[in-house]
């Protein structure tokens, strides 16, 4: 019995340890995020003033423009089905290498996190490191019988055993189940969508060219804000006290941004936009992955993110025309309608309880 005790309590101490000696800061964390943030930005600054150049350089119609910002986008979605089976047979970071080589062929920030990303050091696995773990759990049980982490728990799943390969493929890419609140969050970002595109040709005609670079300043920071509080309510009230109210403020600041006469209301839009996509975005992924298996987390996770993608890909498409045909006050009126839409969309769903 004593023996039990001293192995157990040797356990615990090994255990304690181990965990104690898994600082989160690590060489790889910080070069993978600085990898991360050069590909984020180069993302959504080609995003935000690619119709602006296509009209300035090639003199475009705005048409033509949201085409090839919805192209640049779309581009982006499709990578994401062909990464997965890329990775699997050529591995993450050979596929990472390639893609960041690809950036820097296109763009001032493509090297830099081709950079960081040779920076990044070997890691343990993080099948390995969790089989280690959970082998240090089961020394504290006499009885405990050995286990098999030869596989993950993805290759484990029920759906990574279903026979058929377009099953498997979809299966892999996609969780059917997080469709329904993907749509709701992807009517919102239609309308992001449509603002990221077409705010810098709108403030050149509104002369606020100065003031509109710090619109998404404003935008984030209002974001940063909103995430604490959006957590707390989501935990005490449910979704619908964030959902409705997120698509709200979302058609004030684009009404307000629609009217927008200076700089200051300019920036107003700015903050209500990220307090209402900021309470709508978290929401909608944290309903999407409230009641999945452990396993199935990053799949829920990347169809959230693809209902955006797709969102932010065809709105400049779609309402580019809308553009041409009524100009940029008419669009952001449109947009109004859009986010009405999305909450009745979601009042539906939720009463329904799809969502």
């Amino acid at each position: 019995m004593s023996d039990i005790s001293l192995s157990s309590s040797k356990s615990r101490q090994h255990s304690s340890s181990r965990s104690v000696k898994q600082p989160i800061f690590t060489r790889s964390f910080n070069m993978g995020f600085l990898s991360s943030l050069m590909l984020r930005a180069n993302f959504y600054l080609l995003n935000i003033v690619m119709a602006a150049y296509c009209m300035t350089r090639f003199h475009a119609s705005v048409s033509v423009a949201g085409v090839a910002v919805g192209v640049f986008t779309i581009g982006c979605l499709i990578a994401r089905f062909l990464g997965g089976p890329a990775v699997d047979k050529f591995g993450l970071k050979n596929i990472t290498y390639v893609g960041f080589a690809a950036v820097f062929v296109a763009s001032a920030l493509g090297l830099f996190g081709l950079i960081f990303t040779l920076l990044i050091g070997k890691e343990e696995p993080e099948a390995q490191r969790e089989a280690d773990m959970m082998m240090d759990d089961m020394a504290l049980e006499a009885n405990a019988q050995p286990v098999d982490f030869s596989e993950t728990q993805a290759t484990k799943s029920p759906a990574a055993k279903e026979p058929g390969t377009m099953r498997r493929m979809v299966n892999k890419s996609l969780e059917l189940s997080v469709l329904p609140v993907g749509f709701v969050v992807f009517i919102s970002y239609l309308a992001y969508g449509a603002i990221c595109s077409y705010l810098d040709p709108f403030s050149v005609q509104l002369h606020l060219t100065s003031v509109g670079q710090y619109f998404f300043v404003v935008y984030a920071l209002a974001m940063l804000v909103t995430r604490p509080l959006t957590a707390k309510l989501l935990d005490h009230r449910g979704p619908a006290p964030l959902m409705l109210p997120g698509f709200a403020v979302l058609a004030v600041g684009v009404g307000m941004l629609g009217i927008a006469p200076n700089a200051e209301t300019l920036l107003i839009a700015a903050a209500l936009i990220g307090c209402g996509i900021g309470a709508i975005q978290p929401t909608g992924l944290a309903m999407a992955t409230a009641h999945m298996p452990k396993e199935r987390f990053t799949v829920a996770n990347g169809t959230s993110y693809m209902m955006t993608d797709i969102a932010c890909g065809i709105s400049p498409i779609i309402f580019g025309p809308v553009v041409s045909a009524i100009g940029y006050r008419g669009m952001y009126t449109v947009l109004i309608a859009v986010c009405i839409v999305g909450a009745a969309v979601f009042a539906v769903l939720h009463k329904k309880g799809r969502v």
